[in-house]
């Protein structure tokens, strides 16, 4: 499985695919922002924030087609009309 660690303003971000997120060994990452469920959902564990982006392509359970922005501290789902459906900022 691939996954990708950066640093944005001090704050890590682990970025996956997640059919593998329970095996990932998390350091310090505050975010870990995944996709393989194709349903937007945020929720904490341990201390730290999941968001799962949905799918551009494959939206599944009736969410709507999305997408998703990180921009500094910043992490914001938009459908394909650029309606907000999600925000987290890290703080």
């Amino acid at each position: 499985y691939e996954h990708y660690v950066m640093g944005v303003e001090l704050i890590d971000y682990l970025l996956t695919h997640g059919h593998h997120l329970n095996e990932v060994i998390l350091d310090d990452e505050k975010v870990i922002i995944y996709g393989h469920t194709h349903i937007i959902e945020k929720y904490q564990k341990d201390g730290r924030t999941y968001i799962n982006l949905g799918s551009i392509t494959l939206p599944k359970q009736n969410t709507k087609r999305c997408y998703g922005i990180l921009e500094g501290k910043r992490f914001a789902i938009y459908d394909i009309d650029d309606n907000l459906l999600l925000e987290h900022v890290e703080k």
